[in-house]
């Protein structure tokens, strides 16, 4: 059940309901393009002769290349950096097989050293699990020291800064322990909670501290300095960053800005990812403007047919608003449809029908002059 793997990894809900999603209908459509294409498998066999002395410091170099599969990644990236896509369109396999090979790091971020606030760019000093510290860079929308991350990626060495590791998926992974909380808290991520405040609310409700401020901020009144008001917009601020963060996560996997994520998520809050679901031209809506192209190829990666209802609407909007910035208060019917079949390549039937539903909605006005 997704609430078993949601409290087993430490993540929400509908974390584990989008990578399902994702993962689901990324496996089906490269098998699909495996089996249209035809193309075998370019799996060779390869042989490899590691010579060297001394102990590397991560274990036998042969044991991480006894799978077939993961001598292949070495051998085409052994001149030139890929990523997983370009491998496996390569290799001509599924995405998700090379995504395993990647590496997988898991610690707690110690530092911010940098981080862009437009488009979530971050570079971090994540302490591993293992005992190393180590240089994260990479999509991972406002940081905080304390928190702590599961990431895929791979390794690069920058011509200035050295060694880093480049996240291409990551998780956030709620603290579990009282001392993970309390670090957690003392970053001040939440407006409001300092390292003293933090030290008598973990002290108070212990490893039920988020839980509590997340379903039940009003008992964070309880600890002594917190007034009602101030528990109440504690609890807010929480959801607020929780939210967020993960919404702008999931845009930054669709090629979404961060801004984007910003206004989506003032407008429609905590369920701005099920709403779009839904529907994703409600990117499109006023206050949010994001543009049509960039809308309609995240909505095709959601699954959206090219020529499901919602597409159709979306594109006939996006032709009367682009006449309406050239000086056009209306189309003629026939025009419209037209210019509207040809930018989504469907039948001008299909965008008939978006007509008739968008005048049965009051969402256009037909008029004879």
């Amino acid at each position: 059940q997704i609430a078993e793997i949601a409290a087993a990894q430490g993540v929400r809900e509908d974390t584990v309901r989008q990578r399902l999603y994702s993962a689901r209908k990324k496996l089906k459509d490269e098998v699909e393009n495996m089996t249209q294409t035809n193309k075998p498998v370019t799996l060779d066999n390869i042989d490899y002769d590691i010579i060297g002395t001394g102990d590397p410091g991560w274990g036998d170099p042969r044991e991480g290349f006894e799978r077939q599969l993961s001598m292949h990644v070495l051998h085409l990236c052994h001149r030139s950096p890929k990523t997983a896509s370009e491998i496996a369109a390569e290799l001509n396999v599924p995405t998700l097989y090379i995504e395993q090979e990647l590496e997988i790091l898991q610690g707690t971020i110690v530092a911010v050293i940098f981080q862009n606030y437009d488009n979530g760019y971050s570079v971090l000093r994540l302490s591993c699990d293992d005992g190393q510290t180590v240089t994260v860079v990479g999509t991972i929308p406002l940081p905080a020291v304390g928190e702590k991350l599961m990431v895929t990626g791979k390794w690069s060495s920058h011509q200035s800064y050295g060694k880093q590791f480049e996240a291409e998926f990551l998780e956030r992974l709620m603290p579990q322990t009282e001392g993970e909380i309390m670090r957690y808290l003392s970053g001040r991520i939440i407006k409001g909670i300092g390292p003293k405040i933090a030290a008598r609310i973990v002290d108070r409700f212990g490893e039920q501290t988020l839980q509590i401020m997340e379903r039940q901020p009003e008992r964070l009144a309880e600890v002594v300095g917190i007034s009602p008001a101030k528990a109440q917009a504690i609890g807010e601020e929480f959801r607020l960053q929780v939210g967020l963060r993960h919404l702008m996560e999931f845009f930054a996997l669709h090629q979404l800005s961060a801004e984007l994520a910003v206004k989506s998520y003032k407008l429609y809050g905590e369920n701005t990812i099920e709403l779009l679901y839904d529907d994703p031209y409600l990117l499109m809506e006023e206050g949010l403007d994001a543009p049509f192209g960039a809308v309609d190829q995240f909505a095709i990666s959601l699954g959206i047919a090219g020529d499901d209802i919602r597409r159709i609407k979306a594109g006939i909007l996006f032709e009367l608003h682009y006449n309406l910035t050239g000086g056009h208060s209306f189309l003629p019917e026939d025009k419209l449809a037209a210019a509207t079949a040809q930018l989504l390549s469907v039948e001008t039937e299909t965008v008939q029908a978006g007509l008739t539903r968008l005048t049965e909605a009051e969402l256009l006005v037909r008029d004879t002059l």
